[in-house]
């Protein structure tokens, strides 16, 4: 077994944790500073799964972006990483494949994960922060 593709599915599996607890925390501090506006948005009628739905919105549409920038940046610049590289190595050229449905499943699985993160960080939301802005 090569140890490089032992050591890839574990770490793989480690970035996608610590992206979502990222993420998690971020949404988390954003619905914290955003109370206030929240308690507002109750106020005037909208519930919580419509606060969650707005949080999933704006996280879905940074992360669909950045995973098209990235994938773009990814297929220009990664042959000429790994040729230059590899040539320290000895090697003139490395050939690169893409998946596309590999691709297309990971990206879709981060974004998934993503968007239960939402979910799970948006619990502060189910709170009614009503009293607190009428005192202030």
């Amino acid at each position: 077994v090569n140890p490089q593709k032992a050591a890839l599915g574990p770490f793989i599996v480690l970035s996608l944790v610590l992206g979502t607890l990222n993420l998690m925390y971020i949404i988390y501090l954003k619905n914290l500073n955003g109370i206030h506006t929240y308690s507002i948005y109750k106020s005037i009628g909208y519930s919580v799964s419509h606060l969650v739905k707005m949080n999933c919105i704006y996280v879905a549409v940074i992360a669909l972006l950045s995973m098209a920038a990235a994938v773009l940046v990814f297929m220009i610049c990664f042959p000429k990483t790994m040729v230059l590289a590899m040539s320290m190595f000895g090697f003139a050229e490395y050939k690169v494949t893409y998946h596309l449905k590999t691709m297309l499943f990971g990206n879709g699985l981060v974004l998934l994960m993503f968007l239960s993160g939402v979910i799970l960080s948006s619990g502060e939301l189910r709170k009614n922060h009503l009293e607190t802005l009428v005192t202030e």
